[in-house]
């Protein structure tokens, strides 16, 4: 009985694939990457390359840190939880609602869904006429968000739209203009590294890489990608964190990759011109290999990498928004979202921005300290130094952050910390308060155990 009840196990778990194919495991690793892949990937690793100089390399490292490996462990973090509802429970379900809501509406619709359209159009614009350009703008989101909205409608079956089509067709455009320019670079010498990156290349790097702010993307794509991984036919959870595991992986690499090579861009067009932003690399080292072709070959790699951004950000913020509050189905709060996008991106972006970027300046610093409860070991032990510690953080990142968006000549003791003038103030009082309370809980625990 033993040896037949031993067998059907065998059997049970034989029928479950322990892990997808290469090929699907490939396909899911692009669909990550064009979920994280918008205008700020494309615009950053060109100005870092052009402003490091000689001092690319350790520059380059830092921003890896911050833009590709955070932002990879938060998805794979996040993509732990089966239901999306309650990531942070733990920690406080009010404060797990609010975070999460709070996330979901600025990296949706009050800010990062908006800008995908306007910065697509901005790099189109070019090939548009120009006349009644708000009429062209009008039509143009119109059109970028009912194609986001359309393959949003089946959120479980993003890997066969970016993962087959549009990603690798992304990847490929990239291709052609990285490879032009290592195959027929202009003529060029290695310029000396400029601003904050002549005194510590590496941490100026790093915080480049912060300012994408990437890891609220790995938050929110998380569960996403959960479902898409199991609608491949992966069906225990052990299979499906380590897939997820897998795919991320190439996802960074190909990250890694592409930013290396717009990196360079920006290093070997150092010599020609004076640039203020990534997107003029770009365009001038696409331009110099294509002539006016040029032109049109950048404005279709940003019209399809902000797509991409934007169909995940649809099925993520729905899918987020219909589960929690069910009243109304996914399709209803695709709609909403996408038409609440469409409008903020043909009028009320500016005015939207004055409330959305503190939002999002307040909420960031507390989901790298989310990250770090979520990753590191034994962290449901410690609750009260993680609750105490997210407090701290939040209080000051909020404090910061209306400082920032309403009264940026104030000064505030925040101003002296060590990091404020990276936006890094929050970070020595939240790791202080973390130790503290965490020696305070282990001491009352000894001082019990002792009575």
């Amino acid at each position: 009985m033993m040896n037949k009840g031993n067998g059907m196990e065998l059997q049970k778990y034989s029928n479950e694939k322990p892990m997808l194919s290469h090929k699907k495991s490939f396909m899911v690793g692009v669909t990550i990457f064009s979920m994280f892949f918008g205008a700020g990937n494309l615009i950053l690793p060109p100005l870092l390359g052009y402003q490091a100089g000689s001092s690319v390399g350790w520059a380059f490292f830092g921003f890896c840190i911050t833009a590709v490996l955070l932002p990879i462990l938060a998805l794979i973090a996040t993509s732990r939880c089966a239901d999306i509802r309650h990531t942070y429970d733990k920690i406080s379900p009010r404060f797990s609602l609010f975070f999460n809501t709070s996330i979901y509406l600025v990296i949706g619709p009050a800010l990062a869904m908006p800008r995908t359209a306007t910065t697509a159009f901005e790099m189109m614009q070019p090939l548009f006429p120009t006349q009644h350009i708000q009429v062209v703008l009008f039509v143009f989101t119109l059109v970028f968000f009912a194609l986001a909205f359309h393959f949003a409608m089946r959120p479980n079956k993003l890997v066969d739209y970016m993962g087959r089509y549009s990603g690798p067709s992304l990847l490929i455009l990239i291709a052609v203009i990285i490879g032009a320019n290592l195959i027929n670079p202009p003529a060029y010498s290695m310029a000396a590294a400029q601003g904050p990156y002549a005194q510590d290349p590496f941490f100026a790097g790093f915080i480049s890489g912060y300012q994408t702010m990437d890891v609220l993307a790995g938050i929110v794509s998380g569960y996403i990608v959960y479902i898409n991984v199991r609608e491949q036919g992966l069906k225990e959870e052990g299979s499906i964190s380590a897939q997820i595991g897998k795919s991320g992986l190439m996802a960074g690499i190909l990250m890694v990759l592409i930013y290396a090579g717009f990196a360079y861009l920006g290093v070997v067009q150092g010599g020609q011109g004076n640039f203020t932003n990534g997107a003029q690399i770009i365009v001038a080292a696409s331009v110099y290999q294509f002539s006016f072709v040029g032109m049109s070959l950048v404005g279709l790699v940003f019209l399809i990498a902000c797509l991409n951004v934007c169909t995940s950000l649809i099925s993520a913020c729905s899918t987020y928004f219909s589960t929690t509050f069910n009243s109304l189905s996914y399709k209803t709060w695709a709609a909403i979202i996408a038409v609440t996008s469409l409008a903020l991106a043909n009028g009320g972006l500016d005015t939207i921005l004055v409330y959305s970027i503190p939002l999002l300046l307040a909420i960031y610093p507390v989901s790298l300290c989310l990250l770090a409860y979520g990753l590191l070991p034994k962290s449901d032990k410690s609750l009260m130094a993680w609750r105490a510690s997210l407090a701290v953080c939040l209080l000051m990142s909020t404090t910061s952050a209306i400082k920032a968006g309403f009264f940026p000549d104030a000064t505030l003791f925040l101003d002296k910390l060590p990091g404020a003038s990276f936006g890094l103030e929050w970070v020595l009082p939240t790791v202080i308060t973390w130790i503290a309370v965490r020696l305070i809980c282990m001491a009352a625990s000894k001082e019990v155990k002792t009575k």
